[in-house]
């Protein structure tokens, strides 16, 4: 009785957390194995650069700010994602 009162909850509440962010979302099961060079960083308090990866000749950087996550795409995979995202 004590395990079915507890698993109720919990059969409610995991299927609704999103393991993902936003952005992640339109990536399907293919395109996820299509990432290259997956890298995480850690900045000062969080902020800064999180995130970056190849995908679809392109390079995708997420930033953590004050205001939330944002995502900066650039055209050309040689080039760097910056430390810090302009405002």
């Amino acid at each position: 009785m004590f395990i079915f009162l507890i698993s109720v909850p919990l059969l409610v509440v995991l299927p609704n957390i999103d393991l993902f962010p936003e952005d992640f979302k339109y990536y399907d099961e293919k395109s996820l194995k299509n990432i290259k060079n997956f890298k995480t960083f850690a900045g000062p308090m969080g902020i800064g650069l999180a995130k970056s990866f190849e995908y679809d000749g392109k390079k995708v950087c997420f930033y953590n700010t004050v205001d939330g996550q944002q995502k900066l795409t650039l055209d050309k995979l040689e080039l760097k994602c910056p430390k810090l995202l302009d405002r």
